[in-house]
Order: C-alpha cells, then structure tokens, then sequence
C-alpha cells in the first residue's frame, strides 16, 4: 500500500512539474495546454535539455515502470500475488500490465520523443535488469504465486524490449509488444484458473508439490496446465513462442543486440523453472496412496469442473495453440 502511494505521487509530480515548466512563459515554447500530447511534445523538443523537463519525465517514467513491475519498482510483486485471492492475483498480473505498457508506448512514442537519447538507453538498462532479476529470483521459488510473480517481472522486461525497439524507430514493434501482452493473457488466464481449482483453503500456500501427478488425477487439467506452462516458456507451437520471437526479431531490427542476449538468457534460465512445475504435473506422483483419494496421505479429490469452466478453458487453450500457428490479424 505504502509503495503503491509512492508510485502515484511519483507519476503526480512529474505530470505537475511538466505542467509548471510548460506554463512558464519565460521558457522557450511554452504551451497553454501542456496536457496535449502533441503540444507538450513540442515544447519538450525545445526544451530538452532543461532539467525540470528531464526530471518530470522521468518522474512520470518512473511511476509507470511501477504499474509495470519493472526493476527497481518491482519488490512489491511476490508478496502481493501470494497475499491476493488468485482472481485478484490474475486480474493484476494481466490488466495492470496491459494499461502500463499502452499508456508506456503511447508516452514515449509522442510527448517524450524528443527525449530518445535519455529514454533508450535508460529502457535498455532497465530492460536488461529485469529480465534477469525477474528470472533468476523464479529460480527458487516453491510457491507457485510467488513463482508467478518473478516470472510476471521477467516477462515485464521482455515487453520492456519491445518498448526499446519501438522508441529506436521499429514502426510495428508496438504490435509486437501488444500481440505479447495478448498471449501473455491467454496462458496466464489459463493457469490462474488451474491454480485456483487445485489450491486448498489457503491459495496463499500452493506449492509446485501440489501439482504431482495432476496429469494422472486430471487429464484435462493437467494438460491445459502443460498448454499455459508452455506458453510461458516459449515453446513452440504455442502462441508465447511466436510473441517471444517477434519481440527478437524487433530488438535485431533496433540493433539491441545486448538486450536481445540478455533475453535469450531469460529464455533459457526460465525453461528451468517452467518445465520443472511440468515435469511435477507430468511424471511425478502425487504420494504413497494417491491413486486412492481416500488414502490416508493422498492428495485431496480434485474438485468437478462445471461445464462453463471446463468451456472457458479449453478456448484459452485453443487460442493459446492456435495463435502460434497464425498470426493473420497483425499487421506488421
């Protein structure tokens, strides 16, 4: 709560500075309405180098980089989705992410242009940064919301790239990262909801542990599970795939080459953790007695799934699979 506060007045005194330094008449340029976006665009191309202008847009920069989960805004992540009912968790890994990144690009494509020099190399930075942190801090986790939540930064930063691609004058990488926040919605929509079929009383409490065997106790669960886990990871022939190498092919067109390692080492590093949770859903078994629900220490009975739920997620799964092999609707 105390963070969130923090974001908002971040990104509130950077729109009350620009708005001050756009009404002061004594500067070169100055605007009578410096909310537009073109006027204020205007004005900071004449006025770039002026610090107040520097640091209101950083400011504002910086509060949207939290809605983001971006590093260094992004301890706030782990605790919040473990904390939060796995709907919330869902609809705030997802919707909090989608505005973020749309009003991100729109910010940087038209008011903060003329400001290119200071915002790529700075994007390119925090990009990096947290593609890594996301990734490596996924590594150890047990708990599958908190595993959720790194992995939600690391894909923050894969988004993060395109941004980069799309400020260094890529025209369609905006596309791109939009396609991604789309398949990103598809296979974490879909998981979520496996995650809250399978969760106990306490959904704060899910471990990777509690998903073994879950092919063998559920076959349509599990293999909606492997769907979302693949799609997270990239793998072909899931939509996430063809989203990740857009996002690649972006960064080579920018000439972010050591964006684009840094990447392809997230990729890697997240095949770990992905295909660990299934390989737990896949070939473990659950405990001694888990073929018998009423066994003494096996797993508790899977709860049925009605048909509107069992509808929902076989479509996401279909639109998982079925935008990886065609992606007519963009135009690139």
């Amino acid at each position: 709560l105390v963070q969130s506060g923090l974001s908002s007045a971040l990104l509130l005194m950077g729109i009350v500075l620009l708005y001050g330094v756009a009404g002061n008449p004594a500067l070169v340029g100055a605007v009578d309405d410096p909310f537009a976006f073109d006027q204020l665009r205007s004005f900071i191309a004449l006025n770039a180098d002026n610090a107040y202008v520097l640091g209101g847009a950083m400011l504002v920069l910086a509060g949207l980089l939290f809605k983001v989960a971006a590093v260094p805004f992004q301890i706030w992540v782990a605790d919040v989705y473990q904390g939060a009912p796995t709907a919330v968790t869902a609809f705030l890994g997802v919707a909090s992410k989608a505005a973020g990144f749309v009003l991100l690009i729109n910010v940087l494509a038209v008011p903060f242009a003329p400001l290119k020099s200071v915002t790529l190399p700075l994007l390119s930075v925090l990009a990096v940064a947290t593609m890594l942190f996301g990734n490596f801090a996924a590594l150890g986790q047990r708990n599958v919301k908190r595993l959720m939540g790194m992995s939600g930064i690391a894909h923050a930063g894969y988004m993060l790239m395109g941004v980069c691609a799309a400020v260094a004058g890529v025209a369609w990488a905006p596309t791109a990262v939009y396609f991604y926040l789309f398949a990103y919605l598809l296979a974490s929509f879909t998981l979520f909801a496996v995650m809250s079929i399978v969760s106990g009383e306490d959904d704060s409490l899910q471990d990777i542990s509690d998903y073994a065997g879950l092919l063998k106790r559920d076959n349509f669960l599990g293999g909606v599970l492997v769907v979302a886990l693949g799609s997270l990871a990239g793998i072909p022939p899931m939509a996430g795939f063809v989203a990740k190498l857009l996002l690649f092919i972006a960064a080579v067109k920018a000439g972010l080459y050591t964006v684009l390692g840094a990447a392809l080492l997230g990729v890697v590093i997240s095949i770990y953790y992905y295909f660990g949770w299934m390989r737990t859903a896949v070939f473990e078994s659950a405990s001694p007695g888990a073929d018998d629900e009423e066994a003494e220490g096996g797993p508790a009975p899977l709860p049925q799934l009605c048909f509107w739920m069992r509808t929902t997620l076989t479509t996401l799964a279909i639109l998982t699979v079925g935008m990886g092999f065609w992606q007519g609707f963009l135009t690139l």
